[in-house]
């Protein structure tokens, strides 16, 4: 039993430390141009909600 918390312990502070950018200062695990295709595509589908309007296709 101890054992097991000591090794899960040590491995969640081995991988904290190796994701500590990624995790805590605003980085992520997706690159390329996931960000920048997605984000544009949630704001429309969220203005066309707040506008009383359920969008059926994206005209972006």
């Amino acid at each position: 039993m101890i054992r097991t918390l000591l090794i899960s312990t040590l491995l969640g502070t081995l991988l904290t430390a190796l994701f500590w950018t990624k995790l805590w200062q605003g980085g992520g695990f997706i690159g390329g141009d996931t960000y920048t295709y997605f984000l544009p595509q949630k704001a429309f589908f969220a203005d066309r909600l707040q506008a009383g309007e359920f969008p059926l296709w994206n005209s972006l």
